[in-house]
């Protein structure tokens, strides 16, 4: 059996999460209940080979993601 779900990595330095691609698009993101467990570092692999010209929208979901737990 394997757990599927958020993980934390605890460092001497900080607290390290992550989550998917999706979760930046979703209202109720899981970036909010990471950082709310105390997360400093949030990676979410936000890629997508098929779509150009995309980074200013992933900057700005990345923004506002910030904003929201800031």
């Amino acid at each position: 059996m394997v757990p599927f779900g958020d993980a934390v990595i605890q460092t001497d330095e900080a607290l390290i999460g992550s989550e998917i691609c999706e979760e930046l698009w979703a209202p109720i993101s899981s970036h909010l209940k990471l950082a709310l467990d105390g997360v400093e570092i949030i990676a979410n692999p936000s890629g997508s080979h098929h779509q150009l010209r995309k980074v200013d929208k992933r900057l700005n979901l990345i923004k506002n993601a910030t904003s929201k737990v800031d």
